[in-house]
């Protein structure tokens, strides 16, 4: 028996009704835009970001195309650029090899070229070689010149500046050639010094700076001896010359090699001056005269070196000092000092910490009021004088005399102002600084440093208006030193059987 189909029955008012509102278009429009506008305002959101985000794409695109474009156009204007510096390269190559070989040695030249309204700096510089292709500096030959043009130019706004460079190497017959090198205190090369050569017959003259390598390399010279001059502002050779000067002969068979050229750049000392006694140590800013000698790694000065007055004591300060260095000790001490101008004066044992000074490259070394180094020491004399019994004040007169060795030196100190007082005996003192003068044997801690021997003696003077003028000598007085003052017995310029009239002489 087959199956029945199940029928559901709706109640008849209810279908009627879902038939009339499908059935009605207003009913059926409203629904159909409430719909609509529910759907726009959910997805409001989506749609600004959307736009947002396409609007960012544009600008990456367009910053990207625009990127390559300006890409594009800045390697096509370096590629112009270059293309023309290349050029001006070359062209100042040929300019050089039209040069003499007077003009090519040691040629450094700088100088703008505009081409299509780009400016160009160009540098062109000239060097010999040897024929190994080495530097003429280290070979001491020369057989080649080499030619050398860089161009540059300003790159893109706030980038690095480019340059192109050309180089060359001409062979030329170059007779008479000489080599001069220059190194500074360290034995380092040093460049940039002005070199002469001017011969002393010929008259023939040229110049050059030195290179890299601290070198010039002079061509085709006539036979003759010359003079080479070497300068470099604020250097000096070791007995601070600012100039100095050497010779060597040159022929057209040879190449000839100058002795190296030793120059540093120069600093200065101003000391204090002591007067030491056994009681104090008294610092005199002025002094008489001050005497130097300086050496290390090698080198060292010709001779010592004096500034100051006889006359009258000022504040001394020598310059034109070279840097003497030593690998071990670098700049420590490497200048001797000393008061007076004769070698005899310098003592070998000076008071500890005093005497030397330490000058390095371009140093301005200056004592300070507190008594640092540098300081000078000099030994005391004391001096007491009476006119007729009664306490005066003198004229004081030192006069130095040194022999040995070295030679006979004498050294006279005028109008010497006491540096203090002190009281002995009940007996007030003026203690007046003197220069070191010793008869001790050489290398006896109270000897000078040379071992030679030296002696003083003072003349005391005094004037007592209408009563006129006398003095008295006394000495030669030896073994001056820095422990206890050199006391002479008290002297009555007026009543002394020694005495005479007139000034000291």
């Amino acid at each position: 028996m087959p199956c029945a189909t199940p029928t559901v029955r709706l109640p008849a008012i209810r279908l009627l009704k879902q038939w009339r509102g499908w059935a009605d278009p207003s009913a059926v429009s409203k629904r159909f835009g409430d719909r609509v506008r529910a759907r726009v305002a959910s997805e409001g959101g989506f749609t600004l970001i959307e736009v947002l985000v396409s609007a960012v794409l544009v600008l990456l695109i367009s910053a990207a195309v625009a990127e390559a474009l300006v890409t594009s156009s800045d390697f096509a204007g370096y590629a112009r650029d270059h293309a023309q510096a290349n050029v001006v390269a070359q062209q100042d190559e040929e300019r050089m090899k039209s040069m003499s070989d007077a003009q090519l040695t040691g040629l450094r030249q700088t100088r703008t070229v505009t081409l299509n309204n780009t400016r160009y700096t160009v540098t062109s510089t000239a060097s010999y070689l040897s024929a190994t292709g080495g530097s003429s500096c280290t070979t001491k030959s020369a057989a080649y010149f080499k030619l050398s043009s860089t161009v540059s130019w300003a790159g893109t706004v706030g980038g690095p500046a480019k340059s192109v460079t050309e180089e060359s190497v001409i062979t030329r017959s170059l007779p008479g050639t000489l080599v001069a090198s220059v190194n500074d205190q360290t034995a380092n090369p040093l460049a940039n010094v002005n070199i002469t050569a001017t011969g002393q017959t010929t008259g023939y003259a040229v110049g050059a700076l030195t290179d890299q390598n601290g070198c010039v390399a002079f061509a085709g010279l006539p036979t003759d001896g010359y003079t080479l001059g070497y300068t470099d502002l604020n250097y000096v050779d070791v007995n601070g010359n600012s100039a100095p000067t050497q010779t060597q002969a040159v022929n057209q068979t040879s190449t000839a090699q100058a002795n190296t050229m030793v120059m540093g750049l120069a600093g200065s000392v101003q000391p204090t001056f002591t007067t030491e006694n056994s009681n104090y140590t008294t610092l005199i800013a002025a002094g008489y005269e001050l005497s130097y000698f300086g050496s290390g790694n090698g080198n060292k000065m010709s001779a010592a070196k004096t500034i100051g007055s006889q006359s009258a004591p000022g504040t001394l300060n020598a310059t034109s000092l070279f840097p003497f260095w030593s690998p071990s000790t670098a700049y420590t001490n490497n200048y001797q000092l000393w008061a007076g101008k004769c070698e005899q004066e310098q003592p070998l044992t000076p008071p500890t910490g005093t005497d030397t000074a330490t000058v390095g490259p371009g140093a301005a070394v200056v004592s300070t009021s507190a008594g640092m180094a540098p300081t000078v020491a000099m030994p005391a004399v004391d001096v007491a004088a009476k006119w007729n019994g009664t306490p005066v004040t003198p004229a004081v007169k030192i006069t130095f005399t040194g022999s040995g060795a070295g030679g006979a030196c004498s050294d006279t100190w005028q109008n010497v102002p006491p540096a203090g007082t002190e009281i002995a005996g009940g007996v007030t003192y003026g203690v007046y600084p003197a220069p070191f003068a010793s008869t001790a044997a050489a290398g006896q801690p109270t000897a000078s440093a040379s071992g030679d021997p030296g002696t003083i003696s003072v003349c005391v003077q005094y004037t007592n208006g209408s009563q006129g003028t006398r003095h008295e000598t006394v000495g030669p007085l030896t073994n001056t030193n820095f422990t206890a003052p050199t006391r002479l017995s008290v002297i009555d310029v007026k009543t002394d059987s020694s005495s005479t009239t007139n000034g000291c002489p």
